[in-house]
């Protein structure tokens, strides 16, 4: 109501007392009035920095490389996702050992494509065979992270897909020509490989480990029938064990499914009315103050928020300057001194350790990346080691 209105209905009013109260009652309701329309403004603020922020939960997954005689001290918070190390082979097929390549990955594909097959003596508790072996990528851990991706995207959580350049490096050595057969209870102790080029770079004692620990879940209540259009969905209540992890629920192939998640409670709607038991990965925070001072080979996918969702909603680049502040919100940013837009799509990448062996692969992570987040935008860098 408007003030004029207002003060020409209260003159009218001739008792002073009646007067008075109406006044009082009008004041009240402009109060209520006042105080709704602010929490409603406070509502759309709080949903806006949503959208623009997205939630605290950290899905930020880690990884590091360590000595193996060093994995107690990243007990906290890490479990072991490939190892190095010997294997147990059937003599003449499948992996002797598991070893890791400390190359990027453009030299080991040139390597690679090279030298197939390589010479080697077993060495077994009677006697030592020659034989030919070749290196077959190890599969298990890029599934785990193929699976862990597809789970985000599936939960809606907007982050860059894992970063997998250790993941990629881990390869076991297997059986290729073997003349000679074992005696029953013969057994192989060692190997010992003519690796030739790739001899420098081949390390037999070292683990990654990540922050991605798989957990059954179960139920806290009996699933509840919610009741939509032309169908009746169930909805189904986890209770999660950890406030400040991030979970991913895993969803049965083709299964229709939505997940929903609040505070530390998972709501998972589907089309199932029994009680059921969740397989689920929760990953764990990462301790980025206490890892800062570690000297290990170190991945992550983690991006500053606040630069990487703020920019990415219109999923376009249309000046230098967003495009270098969104290549700095990712955190393996911070292996580089400095990265320079030379143009709208080419970058310069000066390391801080020239010749380290991961500064390639890093540059090469951060734009395919970007270019998968603007649909196809293509990208280019060059990484400047000696800059003379």
């Amino acid at each position: 109501m408007e003030k004029g209105k207002q003060r020409e209905l209260l003159e009218k009013i001739e008792d002073i007392s009646v007067r008075k109260e109406a006044t009082e009652i009008y004041r009240k309701t402009f109060e209520k009035l006042a105080e709704y329309q602010e929490a409603q403004l406070k509502n759309i603020y709080r949903q806006v920095e949503q959208e623009l922020l997205g939630s605290a939960t950290d899905y930020t997954v880690a990884s590091i490389l360590c000595k193996k005689k060093e994995i107690s001290r990243f007990w906290e918070g890490f479990s072991p996702l490939l190892s190095t190390g010997m294997l147990e082979p059937c003599w003449g097929s499948g992996a002797i050992e598991r070893i890791y390549l400390r190359a990027d990955h453009a030299f080991l594909k040139q390597v690679l494509e090279k030298d197939q097959v390589y010479p080697a003596t077993i060495q077994t508790n009677y006697e030592a065979y020659h034989v030919s072996v070749a290196l077959k990528q190890v599969s298990e851990g890029l599934e785990q992270v193929r699976k862990i991706n597809k789970l985000m995207f599936l939960h809606g959580v907007d982050m860059p897909r894992i970063n997998d350049i250790c993941i990629q490096k881990f390869y076991d050595v297997c059986f290729w020509e073997v003349n000679d057969r074992l005696r029953q209870d013969e057994k192989i102790e060692s190997i010992q490989v003519e690796w030739g080029e790739l001899a420098p770079y081949v390390q037999k004692d070292v683990c990654l480990l990540w922050n991605v620990k798989q957990v059954n879940l179960k139920e806290n209540t009996f699933p509840m029938a919610v009741a939509l259009i032309d169908q009746i969905r169930y909805d189904h209540q986890v209770l999660l064990p950890h406030k400040n992890s991030a979970y991913l629920i895993e969803i049965p192939q083709g299964e229709i499914c939505q997940v929903m998640q609040k505070d530390n409670i998972m709501r998972i709607r589907n089309f199932h009315k029994e009680y059921q038991n969740w397989t689920a990965y929760e990953i764990i925070p990462v301790p980025r103050q206490t890892l800062k001072n570690e000297k290990c080979d170190q991945m992550t996918n983690g991006v500053k928020q606040d630069i990487f969702k703020g920019l990415l909603n219109s999923r376009a680049l249309s000046t230098k300057c967003e495009l270098y502040r969104n290549v700095m919100s990712y955190e393996m940013a911070a292996m580089f001194q400095q990265i320079a837009v030379q143009d709208s799509k080419e970058l310069l990448f000066y390391p801080k350790n020239p010749g380290n062996y991961l500064n390639l692969d890093v540059m090469e992570y951060i734009l395919k990346d970007m270019s998968v987040l603007y649909g196809g935008y293509r990208l280019t860098g060059r990484l400047v080691e000696n800059d003379k």
